[in-house]
């Protein structure tokens, strides 16, 4: 009896203790639960907060963005205040139109600054006087994106400069500390330099000799009498060409007899001594006088050949309506010295009275692309093979044409259309935000 009452206070006990256990956990739920939705709500008013500082940020930045990026280029850090003139051009603008045409193209410059992923990191004096004198937009746009690619370029090639010579710099050092180094940039035999060019030059010198001796070979003459009125650029580009044919000449077996004829008004005038000595270096280079380089004279071309009759000369013209082919039979070929073409060169030789003909390009290949234009380096032996072959024209003009000319054009080259057409279209982009401003 005593132990079963035992038992039954135990259970009340037990039931009791689970009854208090069970509303202590609903209070604590209830008080959790309170509390987590006031900070829940505390929560999503800060988080509201955040959000409205945070948009308010935003638009400030995006207000700051908007405004420097008007002003300055986002990749490369170029400000507009960087690329303005001097205050001596500044001053030089008196003239309204100037002025207005100034602040014109200022706010072209800003519009480049804002889409352009490359711009100029300094505009000259000249470059300023250069963007007044264009007309239209249009132009200006492409001037200014000329100059930051071609500084773009500069940079690079400065670059790699200053790489190579801390590389030599090294190799130096490791010499200077009493380390041997051996080939390129290290210890090596050094002989005479000229030794070896003054024996070449007399070579070369003797088969021109021997060349004028027999005079078996026609004679070639450039006509240089637009030289004078050409661009300075232009002057350099054709005085490449005119000395790379002086090289390639002396590599024949047989050289050419090459003259320079209708070069300026007169041989001693200062004009013709200062372009020789400007563009043509091998007429000032140490051993000159040992090699039988052509002549530059004022002469036309009959007053060189006084005894040479009219069907003797021949004048090469793309234009040229008489086709030249088969065995070198004249005597003299002329050749127009300019990267011409149009009809200079036709005109040249019906004012001189001499027969004009092309050559054979179209007879022999098909020309797919690019101008057709035969360098004169490629035109020189060209006819050395023929004269050589007695009238080859098939096999001379196929050796020396460009396989790039004949080959038709390589579908994955019209990237590079691609690429001036999106230069073309940013530039087009460019105009249009500008006007449209203008038009505001």
């Amino acid at each position: 009896m005593n132990f079963s009452f035992f038992i039954l206070k135990s259970f009340k006990a037990v039931g009791a203790i689970r009854s208090a256990i069970v509303a202590f956990s609903s209070s604590q739920a209830k008080l959790t639960s309170s509390l987590g939705i006031s900070s829940r709500q505390d929560s999503l008013k800060e988080k509201n907060s955040l959000n409205t500082d945070k948009n308010v940020q935003s638009n400030a930045n995006n207000v700051n963005q908007e405004n420097s990026t008007s002003s300055t280029n986002q990749h490369s850090g170029v400000k507009l205040s960087d690329l303005e003139p001097s205050e001596s051009f500044l001053s030089c603008l008196n003239d309204t139109t100037r002025y207005n045409k100034y602040l014109q193209v200022k706010k072209e410059l800003k519009v480049f600054l804002w889409m352009s992923k490359i711009v100029p990191k300094t505009l000259t004096d000249l470059n300023w006087e250069r963007l007044l004198k264009r007309e239209t937009t249009f132009d200006r746009i492409k001037y200014i994106l000329f100059l930051a690619a071609k500084q773009k370029r500069r940079g690079i090639k400065h670059q790699i400069e200053i790489e190579e010579e801390n590389e030599n710099e090294k190799r130096a050092q490791i010499i200077r500390e009493g380390g041997m180094a051996y080939g390129s940039g290290g210890y090596r035999m050094q002989p005479n330099p000229y030794r070896h060019k003054r024996v070449i030059w007399l070579t070369e010198a003797a088969k021109m000799f021997m060349s004028m001796k027999i005079d078996e070979k026609p004679h070639i003459v450039f006509d240089m009498e637009n030289f004078k009125n050409l661009k300075h650029r232009n002057q350099f580009a054709i005085a490449d060409s005119m000395n790379a044919v002086i090289a390639a000449n002396f590599d024949l077996n047989v050289p050419f007899q090459i003259t320079f004829a209708n070069f300026y008004d007169s041989d001693d005038s200062p004009e013709r001594n200062w372009a020789i000595n400007e563009f043509f270096a091998a007429y000032s280079t140490k051993f000159a006088n040992a090699r039988m380089l052509p002549d530059w004279t004022s002469r036309s071309v009959k007053e060189l050949y006084p005894h040479f009759k009219k069907g003797d000369f021949v004048y090469f013209s793309g234009k040229a309506k008489s086709i030249y082919d088969g065995p070198l039979r004249h005597k003299v070929f002329i050749i127009c010295g300019e990267h011409e073409f149009g009809k200079i060169s036709l005109a040249a030789a019906r004012k001189s009275k001499i027969e004009a003909y092309r050559l054979p390009l179209d007879r022999y290949v098909k020309w797919e692309q690019g101008h057709k234009f035969m360098p004169f380096v490629n035109l020189i032996r060209t006819l050395d093979f023929v004269w050589f072959n007695n009238g080859d024209w098939r096999s001379a003009v196929r050796d020396n044409i460009s396989k790039r000319y004949i080959k038709p054009r390589d579908p994955r080259l019209e990237s590079i259309k691609t690429c001036d057409s999106s230069k073309l279209s940013f530039v087009n982009d460019v105009v249009r935000v500008v006007e449209e401003m203008d038009n505001e």
